[in-house]
């Protein structure tokens, strides 16, 4: 794994989620252990099983190929590898890519320490996920219009880009929580 330096979007949890990951046996989405952590916005941002529902809809599995755009700390990424999906997971921060690899460890999942546009992968994708990345995209050259159309670009016939953003409208955020 190589880091970009110009892709920094810690939310200051970092080291306490490795902590956390790393004196977890089970770092499974359904894990009871991992969810008897969550103590605050991070912690429930990064454990929380809830989050994977977004993927449901998409009907993983085996056979199908899944990249996970800014993989964050690996929670999407674990639970596509759950259902059989292969998995190619990127992450432009060199520390959440090894939270990653962590929590991902033992699953079908290659992790990669690269900006989620600048993705090179002749096989492409039946799954591509931005889930919470969309909203960092208009730092990239291009702005976000050029980071869909990158990924977009990814993505196999028949095949489905997966965009969610933070609800910036929600209680937490109007409530002054940090990311």
């Amino acid at each position: 794994m190589t880091g970009d330096e110009r892709l920094r979007w810690r939310d200051g949890a970092e080291d306490h989620l490795e902590s956390i990951l790393r004196e977890t046996a089970d770092r499974s989405t359904a894990s009871d252990d991992l969810a008897s952590q969550i103590s605050d916005w991070p912690t429930r941002y990064h454990l929380d099983r809830r989050r994977t529902n977004l993927l449901r809809p998409l009907h993983l599995g085996p056979g199908v190929r899944v990249l996970d755009a800014g993989a964050g700390t690996g929670v999407m990424s674990r639970y596509a590898a759950e259902v059989g999906a292969t998995v190619v997971a990127v992450e432009g921060d060199a520390q959440r890519a090894g939270l990653v690899a962590l929590r991902c460890e033992g699953t079908d999942v290659d992790v990669r320490c690269v900006a989620a546009d600048e993705v090179d992968d002749q096989e492409g994708f039946d799954v591509v996920l931005a889930v919470g990345v969309l909203e960092y995209a208009g730092a990239r050259p291009g702005g976000a219009a050029a980071f869909l159309g990158r990924l977009a670009g990814l993505v196999r016939p028949g095949g489905v880009l997966a965009v969610a953003i933070e609800n910036q409208l929600g209680l937490a955020y109007l409530l002054g929580a940090d990311e």
